[in-house]
């Protein structure tokens, strides 16, 4: 019966309600969910629109009442600006967790890094005072933080530094900044750093300076190796030289011309750092051994260099397919035929197993034709 109340009957209910949200509690969970509903009904909004602030705002404590569905309609960018209001709200289990969801997605935080700022300090006053545990607590949000206060976190041992490291996402600076806490923190330097270590800088190995990364310990970069090179990386072309400059050292695995499939696909991603005349000597084999990611890592230009169609047409179904754009657009026709090719010949295997579709030669075909336009833009310049 309360859905099918008058729109003005369900204005007083929700006025009576945001004067006395306390007044919610002592109803059955049932009638506050219907209540909820019939106040969202009220507002007249065209089926699948989404729930924006000022909706939230007209719907007042009701809005933690809302079923799954309805919660899932908030814009996320509208919930950091009423945080406060929401903490204050008494919520159900279900809207709670779904707020809690569409609080951590990218569109709630990707405009609005001063606000998360805020939130930090408004909780725990600086990031000085954080634990670990809370530090583990922040997740995505500690992507938000400013220089600043990064520089500020407590990062005790390598266990607290990795829930940070497993992050991506972080801009350099940042990176540089959670690096230097934690080496001054332990009065350290990259020279220091073993496989513990390095293995929880993950993503931030990228934070260090050419200048220190030149005095990382080989042995034990190489021994971290199978988890670094795991990662897609957001290192300078020049650091990725400088990691791979120590894979290849007498005290790793040795000059690169002499490593088998095994150790290319330990060194995955770092991989892509090896200098362009090694890259352009690898025998079938050994580029057979590079990981899709470790193809897609390596710099569009020297891509373009160290690549060429004889390289390019061994290349296997899910390699082609990892080439990017961007390397693509770097490519000459042969190239792009050849890489073309690759790609074709790994569909039609599948094919050739029972795979449908329109037939190799539209693959093929349709190949080719991803590749035309940075072919057609090489040609006219």
């Amino acid at each position: 019966m309360v859905e099918m109340l008058p729109d003005a009957v369900m204005q007083l209910l929700l006025d009576h309600a945001t004067d006395q949200p306390r007044s919610l509690l002592a109803l059955p969970a049932a009638l506050r969910a219907a209540l909820a509903r019939g106040v969202l009904r009220s507002l007249r909004l065209p089926a699948g629109t989404e729930l924006a602030g000022e909706d939230l705002d007209r719907l007042g404590p009701l809005v933690g009442f809302l079923g799954q569905e309805s919660v899932a309609c908030v814009r996320p960018e509208s919930l950091l600006p009423r945080l406060g209001d929401l903490q204050d709200a008494c919520l159900a289990a279900e809207a709670a967790t779904e707020l809690g969801r569409l609080l951590l997605s990218e569109q709630a935080l990707g405009g609005c890094r001063q606000l998360v700022v805020l939130l930090v300090l408004q909780l725990w006053g600086s990031t000085r005072v954080l634990e670990p545990a809370q530090t583990l607590c922040l997740g995505r949000l500690a992507t938000q933080l400013g220089e600043l206060e990064l520089r500020e976190l407590q990062l005790p041992d390598w266990g607290a530094l990795s829930t940070l490291g497993e992050l991506d996402g972080w801009l350099p600076e940042q990176m540089q900044a959670v690096v230097s806490a934690f080496l001054r923190q332990h009065g350290a330097s990259a020279r220091d750093l073993g496989l513990p270590e390095l293995v929880a800088l993950g993503h931030l190995l990228c934070g260090l300076p050419v200048a220190e990364l030149r005095g990382l310990d080989s042995w034990e970069l190489s021994k971290a190796a199978p988890f670094l090179g795991s990662l897609s990386l957001r290192c300078t072309e020049q650091q990725a030289e400088v990691l791979a400059a120590h894979l290849t050292s007498s005290a790793a695995f040795g000059p690169a011309a002499a490593w088998g499939p095994e150790i290319f696909t330990e060194a995955g991603t770092l991989a892509a750092g090896l200098p362009d005349i090694v890259l352009s000597a690898l025998v079938p084999e050994q580029i057979w051994a590079l990981t899709p990611r470790a193809i897609a890592a390596v710099p569009a230009p020297k891509f373009a260099v160290v690549f060429g169609p004889a390289q390019l047409r061994t290349l296997s179904s899910a390699q082609a397919m990892a080439v990017t754009l961007r390397q693509r657009r770097w490519l000459g026709s042969a190239q792009c035929q050849a890489l073309a090719s690759a790609q074709h010949e790994g569909e039609a295997a599948q094919d050739s197993q029972g795979r449908s579709g329109a037939g190799p030669q539209s693959d093929f075909t349709l190949a080719l034709l991803l590749c035309l336009p940075s072919c057609l833009l090489r040609v006219s310049q």
